[in-house]
């Protein structure tokens, strides 16, 4: 039986796509409507908030992009979900518009689109309420030893032959109410609190215990672990991580610290003081999601990074899209040149991975080598394809 607290509402002046949607919508547990005339759009959300708003942006009298405007402006609740058939750009670049005027963005379809990415967006949406997480509440998690690392392969690309190169640590949270609680929930409270230092000592303390225990097994892999940009202007840092980690029997060389790219020119001239004594002290430096900022060939001049992580926005449209197979191709081949390791996130499937091996790229990761999961003796298992 569908769960009559999720709602799904959709506004969409094609009443079969809207019919489309609603289908999809009650196979994971939502009850769903449509709306065909914008000008109903406010009246109904006066009435009742669904807990997801699909909408077009193509729609008669007004376009989509103005109503995620007058929708950020309303402080809606509910998760949006962009709908079009526009090219894939234009609407991914609606999406951001969204997120950038304060909603909850849960995705984009593009038409025509599969049943299968409503139902896993939808899905999303679904697990996406948690009551509100709170900074306490994160103390008191760190206090209890509730947080726990799940570690994602990443894996070679040399010639077409698999071999584990390392392992990305990703922090989740074994909640005693709420069971696991995304990264997604508590990240934003995390790096918004006094707590980011410790929570992050916290997982590069874990992180390099596994390390150890894999090398101590025969198995010589690095593990990475992201690190907030905001944390980067903090001149105590280096020794506080090399600390950290050798007090886990670890060198900071089997360490790769993944930095964002759009948080480190926050403080230009005190990232690269930072960056540097990481760097002199044995940490891999990786700048991650690559290609999103607005300085990416000053980061890569100026500061002293290793790797480089192309940003899985460009890996998901590689087969799709002759403009992000363009600025995948390219971004190889400049790290190449300045001698950084590249490594491809987010692949998905078998085609995306045959296209980055074409494309010389050096280390890949995602679905299609290996979920997130937590370690065991072994190092993180590559899935077979």
């Amino acid at each position: 039986m569908p769960d009559k607290n999720k709602r799904l509402l959709v506004l969409d002046d094609d009443p079969d796509v809207g019919d489309i949607l609603v289908k999809a919508a009650a196979e994971v547990g939502f009850v769903g409507s449509v709306l065909t005339d914008p000008s109903s759009l406010m009246p109904e959300l006066d009435k009742s908030e669904p807990d997801v708003l699909a909408i077009d942006l193509r729609l008669p009298g007004i376009d989509g992009v103005q109503l995620l405007r007058a929708l950020g402006e309303r402080k809606l609740k509910a998760q949006v979900l962009v709908v079009s058939g526009l090219d894939q750009r234009t609407v991914a670049t609606a999406e951001r518009v969204g997120a950038a005027h304060g909603l909850r963005m849960l995705g984009w379809l593009h038409k025509p689109f599969k049943l299968s990415s409503v139902r896993e967006l939808l899905s999303r949406g679904k697990s996406g309420d948690r009551p509100e997480i709170v900074e306490n509440d994160i103390a008191n998690g760190i206090e209890a030893g509730q947080f726990f690392l799940v570690f994602q392969p990443k894996v070679t690309l040399d010639g077409g032959v698999l071999r584990i190169a390392g392992a990305e640590a990703l922090a989740r949270w074994r909640h005693p109410t709420h069971g696991t609680v995304s990264p997604m929930e508590f990240i934003p409270v995390v790096e918004r609190s006094k707590l980011l230092l410790p929570f992050t000592l916290q997982v590069l303390r874990q992180a390099a215990q596994q390390r150890r225990a894999w090398s101590q097994a025969g198995y010589d892999v690095t593990i990475a672990v992201n690190i907030s940009a905001a944390l980067i202007g903090e001149l105590n840092v280096p020794e506080l991580f090399a600390q950290a980690v050798a007090e886990e029997g670890c060198t900071p060389g089997d360490i790769i610290l993944e930095v964002t790219e759009t948080g480190v020119m926050t403080d230009a001239k005190r990232s690269m003081e930072v960056l540097a004594r990481l760097r002199v002290k044995g940490f891999g430096l990786s700048i991650d999601d690559f290609g999103t900022g607005y300085s990416s060939l000053v980061q890569l001049y100026r500061m002293p990074f290793n790797e480089l992580k192309v940003d899985r926005s460009f890996v998901a449209e590689l087969c799709v899209s002759d403009e992000a197979a363009a600025i995948v191709r390219s971004t190889i081949d400049l790290s190449h040149h300045l001698r950084l390791k590249v490594c491809a996130e987010g692949v998905e499937d078998k085609a995306t991975h045959d296209q980055l091996i074409a494309a010389g790229c050096d280390i890949a990761q995602g679905y299609f080598y290996g979920k997130p999961l937590e370690a065991k003796l072994g190092p993180p298992a590559v899935a077979k394809s």
